[in-house]
């Protein structure tokens, strides 16, 4: 039996953009870089391609520039004076001028070690790239992340992304929802949901810890961005519940995809809540192969993804993913 899930409202928003951002022809990049050669060689090979830039040498005049002119995206030296580029990452997205929603990248000269890569990611950076020698890498990420932050401007005037984590809220997945489905119909291609939380008594004790809350609301927008693909929809529907729509995905893959997530969750959430304890994420999860013959629209294939996490947590902590028709291990 399919459990209901609530639809969101249709409600009108003000306009949280700026003004001169919306009336934008190009991308704006700030080059954040301490070496002027650099940020003019940068320069160079971005004005051609459609991208407008504005340059800052040090940390100081980054954020002052960020907050005057509010980029739509961000290109980070490893080291600017004044910041290391790790803190400069995180001081970067506490700006409301950037926020979640502004892609950050970080260039480095050299090769970066996965320890490395892993603290800017966890700062906030979107990515790091060696410059000049990934020229090609560089620009197709930097058009990538332009759209996705056009997109996520776009969200933002409609009322459709949750401003912490700059995901999308539960009215934009369905939105988005309605949309994928119709994509699946058309080209007869699979089309998967998941919705995770932590298990109840984590959640319980995760709601009555504002830290705690906040810390795991950051690592899980975090793993959530690391794991997906650009193609996959990433909400937060509630306080501690996220949801995701995953195209080309069967219920098969989508089981596979939520074991992989909650290993990562589990390594990124060590610690999270009082006395050193780690929550403990459960997923429910539904997949079509033939959205037609299922008769699938996008509120059952949110709602359907809901009853199969409201199954796996009926069956305790232990359960962690559950897939929607499958049997339970109390049947």
């Amino acid at each position: 039996m399919d459990l209901p899930l609530k639809q969101p409202l249709e409600v009108e928003v003000a306009d949280p953009v700026a003004e001169r951002r919306r009336l934008r022809t190009r991308p704006l990049i700030l080059i954040g870089e301490r070496h002027e050669w650099m940020a003019r060689s940068l320069a160079s090979v971005l004005a051609p391609r459609g991208f407008d830039v504005t340059h800052a040498f040090t940390a100081e005049s980054l954020i002052r520039t960020a907050r005057q002119r509010r980029p739509d995206l961000i290109v980070l030296g490893a080291k600017l004076p004044g910041r290391d580029g790790v803190r400069l990452c995180r001081d970067m997205q506490a700006l409301a001028e950037v926020g979640a929603v502004t892609p950050i990248l970080v260039l480095t000269s050299l090769q970066v070690s996965h320890t490395d890569r892993l603290e800017f990611l966890q700062a906030g950076a979107w990515d790091c790239i060696r410059f000049p020698e990934q020229v090609p890498e560089l620009l197709a990420k930097l058009q990538t992340f332009a759209r996705a932050k056009t997109t996520a401007d776009v969200g933002l005037r409609e009322g459709l992304l949750d401003p912490e984590t700059g995901l999308y809220n539960q009215r934009g997945i369905f939105r988005r929802a309605r949309d994928e489905t119709a994509e699946a119909w058309r080209y007869l291609t699979p089309l998967a949901t998941l919705v995770l939380a932590p298990d109840p008594v984590a959640e319980d004790r995760v709601m009555d810890d504002p830290a705690a809350l906040a810390t795991l609301v950051e690592r899980t927008s975090e793993v959530l961005r690391a794991e997906t693909r650009s193609s996959d929809v990433l909400a937060r529907l509630d306080r501690c519940r996220f949801g995701i729509v995953t195209p080309s995905t069967n219920g098969e893959g989508a089981v596979t995809f939520a074991h992989r997530l909650i290993d990562r969750l589990d390594a990124h959430l060590v610690g999270c809540l009082v006395a050193g304890d780690t929550p403990r994420f459960q997923v429910g999860c539904y997949g079509v192969d033939d959205i037609r013959s299922e008769g699938i629209d996008a509120e059952k294939l949110m709602r359907r993804a809901e009853t199969a996490l409201t199954h796996a947590r009926s069956e305790g902590p232990e359960h962690r993913v559950h897939l929607f028709g499958a049997p339970r291990a109390s049947d």
